[in-house]
């Protein structure tokens, strides 16, 4: 290994690359832990050294032979027109004489650069109007042998180009290739196993089978399975899921009945391909082209949209269906034409887009995308709407941290897991910056940081930048302050930062330095962690930047009153919820993004099929390797069309009753959001760009609305005044002030009922009050009457077996009824006989619905195939009452 390490750490030497290759290392395992990658991975961790080698050897002659065998071609073509009598001159613009000359001097790109295919096949003239038709026609005549050099030419070069690109990245793939071996060799002698290897060896146990051991005995517990957001379910876990939903899906319980299987997703909302979610499998099964169970499935589409208003709902079924003609796939086009037909009464709704000014850089976009985001909130503000029912929504974290960073300066507050995010502050990352050089001084990379962070700052010219970079970056660290302090407030001498602590060097940064100020939430924050950590732990700069370096990443600005906060994150993370309010800036990405992404390219003939997979950057190049890859490439580019339609597919449909879309004007064709944007609404016949907005709909006050509301609710019930106590994970509903009658002693078994559903032994009693305590359920002072009444519970003569932790228990775990509703029994105990014991808990008098609904229970595990069954009804009032029963 430590000779593969070194070859590619060369390798980037030889490509003016930083030698460093911790980043690379980083990245290999993360591939190495990404189901997508976990065939290709498989199937190369096989081979030893010898047989890499091999591999390289047996690459290098093919690289060779399609090299020759292309100059060969070559020189045969050029033979053979001067056989006829064809001379340069004939062909428009000398192309044929050009291009083979150029491959017989091993020139090959141009091959693919020239219009020569296109006049082969017929699509430009091959030669001139003025040439005589004795020449015409016989290039004409030859045209096909002509073209059939040129083919086979092609062909060739297309494979010298594979293997070239192959044997480029070589190095770091067989450097992927050690480090899955060692991966495993360290899990093997730790005894240990990291989670994204387990769906991996699972696999590796069902495959081969058809319904391995353990299956079949999990199938005889569980019949019925519910596999939601199916959609973003990888390959792997599907594959490793039929076996044991097969074997309950095909047989039958000692009562006659067959297992269920109920998959719940939508295609159009698979964003997960990056890591494994393959969304073909399911429109397999829709389509019914695969079905990998006896049975026959039935489906079932839900057209009505319970979430949004119909002007939202209106406009995402047209816009898709403009998208759906960009995509060259009948099923992918059928898929994104599927509309909600059945609209909800939610009163008025409102969509607006509109577009930045184009051909500005990319700093000013954000500004704009800044601003206009801003306007958009003052508006609903001025309207009346509440900040908390704002959702703002970005393609990355690095946007959300940005705009986070300029709404809290404008005095929004905000909810965000990235923008609020400490160590994503440019005012931190300067103090990181300079207690780093206190310890290791004259680091150039430190040295970048600091002047970056107030070269932006400070808004200097970039011209200015790289002169002074050149000249400063690399000085001591003493002589490279006197230099920044020159054209910068920045008076600091690191030399008394040198004897400080850890509280004493930040303070002094803090006093010396006018671009960190206390009062901004970020640098505050982190001061508060430097203090407690000076305080709890070490005083020490470098214990506490190894503490940072791990712990930097947990540390969230606090925010003390999120109901006054806009909620601000990634589509991602918005997946599966919805906001009354949506703003989506930053909507002008790229279809096809230029990214180095790596892909892994299967050999799947001739000799090369040994070597089985190439692994490499995708670029258009690909296309010109032959037609298995033109092939591979079109595939490639339909997904990463698809991924951009599923992302802004859950974007627009995350929104009840307004959505705005912040995108940028464009003016020529092109493939990205902005454009669609664009086409959508020309297709209306309108006009969109920084000018002129597109609108939807109405944006009503909040003011009318919430009158409207107001006066619905005291009409209907001008007595009651309910709260919802939210702090309670049960959500125990309490009357309002204004009934004085609620009864203390079911109130007081209501919150004993719901502290039993944390207690499955007696011996977790105190855990469950204290965690109650902290979290403002349970009053301090009410610990010992609580805490008695649970032990009367637990003790109890007829209860005290059920909490001793011999049984199976689960607590208000829900049974789920084949075209029924839900039942949930508060508890169930599962002996290891098999006898199941059912519980309800209960305040008030017994009632004879109270054991009518354990009857229900009951008869559910009967049906299950479970014969013995007892039920007890537990009644937590003043006196603990307990009603047994069995079923006949």
């Amino acid at each position: 290994m430590s000779e593969v390490l070194l070859d590619f750490s060369y390798e980037k030497i030889d490509n003016e690359k930083d030698w460093d290759i911790q980043k690379e290392l980083e990245e290999f395992i993360y591939i190495l832990n990404n189901e997508t990658n976990h065939i290709p991975v498989k199937d190369l961790k096989n081979k030893n050294l010898v047989e890499l080698k091999n591999d390289k050897i047996l690459l290098k002659k093919e690289l060779k032979k399609s090299r020759d065998k292309a100059i060969e071609l070559a020189e045969e073509g050029l033979e053979f027109l001067i056989s006829i009598g064809l001379v340069a001159e004939d062909f428009k613009q000398r192309l044929i004489h050009n291009n083979l000359k150029k491959v017989k001097e091993c020139n090959f790109s141009s091959l693919f650069n020239s219009n020569l295919e296109s006049c082969l096949n017929g699509d430009k003239p091959l030669y001139n109007k003025a040439l005589s038709e004795y020449k015409k026609s016989l290039i004409d005549n030859n045209r096909l042998k002509i073209k059939e050099n040129f083919d086979e030419i092609k062909s060739y070069v297309g494979q010298y180009f594979l293997i070239k690109q192959t044997l480029k990245s070589w190095t770091p793939r067989m450097l992927l290739q050690f480090m899955e071996k060692r991966l495993e060799e360290i899990q093997s002698d730790k005894q240990v196993c990291l989670l994204g290897t387990f769906n991996k060896k699972i696999n590796r146990l069902v495959n081969g089978e058809s319904a391995p051991f353990i299956f079949e005995r999990l199938g005889e517990r569980y019949k019925y399975y519910f596999l939601d957001e199916f959609q973003d379910t990888s390959s792997l876990q599907w594959s490793n899921l039929i076996p044991l939903i097969a074997n309950s899906l095909e047989s039958e319980n000692i009562s006659g009945l067959s297992g269920r299987l109920i998959l719940v997703g939508d295609p159009k909302q698979s964003i997960y391909r990056w890591r494994g979610g393959d969304m073909n499998q399911f429109l397999d099964l829709i389509n019914k082209k695969h079905n990998p169970f006896q049975i026959v499935a039935q489906n079932k589409i839900l057209k009505k949209n319970f979430r949004s208003t119909k002007e939202i709902v209106n406009f995402n079924n047209d816009f898709f269906d403009t998208i759906a003609k960009k995509i060259n796939d009948k099923e992918y086009q059928a898929l994104y034409r599927e509309k909600s037909n059945n609209l909800n009464n939610k009163g008025q709704g409102y969509v607006q887009i509109e577009s930045i000014e184009k051909g500005r850089n990319e700093e000013i976009n954000k500004s704009l995308y800044a601003s206009k985001t801003i306007t958009i909130l003052k508006k609903l503000v001025e309207k009346g709407y509440s900040k908390s029912e704002i959702a703002i929504l970005v393609r990355k974290k690095s946007q959300a941290t940005e705009l986070g960073n300029i709404l809290t300066n404008e005095g929004f507050k905000i909810i965000s897991s990235e923008a609020l995010k400490v160590s994503n502050s440019e005012k931190v990352q300067l103090i990181i910056a300079l207690l780093k050089l206190t310890l290791n001084p004259d680091s150039s990379e430190q040295h970048k940081i600091i002047l970056d962070i107030l070269w932006e700052f400070y808004n200097k010219e970039k011209k200015e930048y790289h002169e002074f970079a050149i000249s400063n970056l690399k000085l001591k660290t003493h002589n490279f302050f006197y230099q920044l302090n020159k054209i910068f407030d920045f008076n600091i001498n690191l030399n008394e930062a040198f004897s400080k602590t850890l509280l004493e060097a930040v303070d002094y940064f803090l006093v010396n330095l006018s671009i960190l100020n206390i009062a901004d939430v970020y640098v505050s924050s982190f001061m508060e962690e430097v203090f407690n950590y000076s305080r709890d732990s070490s005083s020490s700069i470098l214990s506490f930047l190894r503490y940072w370096e791990n712990e930097s990443k947990n540390l969230n600005v606090t925010i003390s009153n999120s109901e006054d906060s806009i909620k601000l994150m990634t589509i991602h993370q918005a997946k599966g919820l919805e906001f009354p309010i949506v703003i989506l800036p930053f909507l002008d990405t790229l279809i096809h993004p230029n990214l180095n992404e790596k892909i892994w390219y299967p050999f799947k003939s001739g000799k090369l099929k040994k070597i089985k997979w190439g692994w490499f950057n995708f670029t258009k190049q690909i296309q010109n390797f032959g037609k298995d890859a033109i092939q591979f490439h079109d595939s490639h580019r339909l997904n990463q069309k698809i991924d951009a339609i599923n992302v802004l597919y859950v974007a627009l449909t995350r929104a009840q009753n307004a959505l705005f879309v912040i995108t940028k004007e464009v003016s020529i064709a092109g493939s990205s959001y902005a454009h669609w944007f664009k086409d959508y609404v020309v297709s209306k016949g309108l006009t969109l760009d920084s000018e002129n907005t597109f609108i939807l709909g109405k944006l009503p006050d909040k003011f009318q609305i919430q009158n409207k509301i107001q006066n619905k609710i005291q009409n209907k019930n001008p007595h009651t005044n309910y709260k919802l106590n939210s702090q309670w994970r049960k959500r125990i509903i309490t009357k309002g002030d204004s009934d004085e009658d609620l009864n203390e002693a079911k109130n007081h078994g209501l919150l004993i009922h719901n502290l039993l559903s944390e207690i499955t032994i007696k011996d977790k009693i105190s855990d469950v009050l204290e965690k109650a305590i902290s979290d403002n359920i349970l009053h301090e002072d009410l610990k010992l009457s609580i805490e008695k009444k649970l032990f009367q519970i637990v003790n109890h003569p007829e209860l005290s077996k059920f909490f001793d932790g011999r049984d199976r228990v689960l607590c208000e775990k829900e049974l789920l009824v084949p075209s029924g509703p839900t039942f949930r029994p508060d508890r169930i105990n599962i002996s290891s006989s098999g006898k199941i014991s059912l519980m309800d808990y209960k305040t008030g008098r017994p009632k004879k619905r109270d054991r009518e609904q354990i009857h229900t229970y009951s008869n559910l595990f009967k049906e299950m195939g479970y014969k013995r069954i007892e039920n007890f009804l537990i009644y937590i009032n003043n006196d603990l009452q307990i009603i047994k029963f069995t079923d006949d």
